[in-house]
């Protein structure tokens, strides 16, 4: 499913990662930074750790992190689902594919807890 998660990323989104801030392993790395990259996503924000920090500064694809382990996912997490509501960062975010008219920004959330994720 975690293959699915990033094709199913369009041009200019950004992918929003939620781990309930597990700490047991690094879910995001240079492999879904470059499939995320190459299907022109604009960068990642992971409530978790990251892994292959150098590899994804030299591709130039923001990531933010909650910290970083040079652990992968593989038999330590599972993708459970996709393009739902996420919570990250103490933030709820949710998907939200809107193309604003030229010169126009995308919509923002009415409520100041909620993040709408584009």
């Amino acid at each position: 499913m975690e293959i699915e998660a990033i094709d199913s990323l369009l041009p200019g989104e950004v992918a929003v990662i939620g781990t309930q801030k597990s700490q047991r392993n690094a879910p995001w790395g240079e492999s879904l930074s470059t499939a995320a990259k190459a299907r022109g996503a604009r960068g990642a924000v992971v409530d978790g750790l990251i892994r292959d920090v150098m590899k994804i500064e030299e591709l130039g694809f923001p990531v933010f992190a909650a910290g970083i382990k040079p652990v992968d996912s593989m038999g330590r997490g599972i993708v459970t689902s996709y393009n739902v509501p996420v919570e990250c960062g103490e933030v709820i975010g949710s998907p939200l594919r809107r193309v604003p008219p030229p010169g126009r920004h995308p919509t923002r959330s009415e409520e100041p807890d909620k993040l709408v994720v584009v």
